[in-house]
């Protein structure tokens, strides 16, 4: 987030460069659960898997990644089959 941030302020692809490596490694270690994926299996909402998962949502964003937004909607589906 912040050094995606510092690219926005820079336009250093440096910084884009890492904030899209540190992305990356987060999505790839998720592990299919349940309905969907999860990470460290912590609570769907607020601290554990939910940070992550509304990071991923804005990092989609972000970057215009659909398969970042693909791997949220599917953490969203493990959150919804815990509710």
């Amino acid at each position: 987030f912040t050094l995606a941030h510092a690219y926005r302020a820079t336009r250093s692809e440096a910084h884009r460069d890492a904030a899209l490596a540190i992305t990356r490694h987060i999505a790839d270690a998720d592990r299919p659960t349940g309905a969907g994926v999860s990470w460290i299996g912590g609570p769907p909402i607020g601290l554990g898997d939910g940070s992550i998962v509304l990071f991923l949502v804005w990092a989609a964003r972000e970057f215009n990644d659909g398969g970042l937004r693909d791997l949220a909607r599917r953490a969203g589906d493990r959150a919804l089959e815990q509710a």
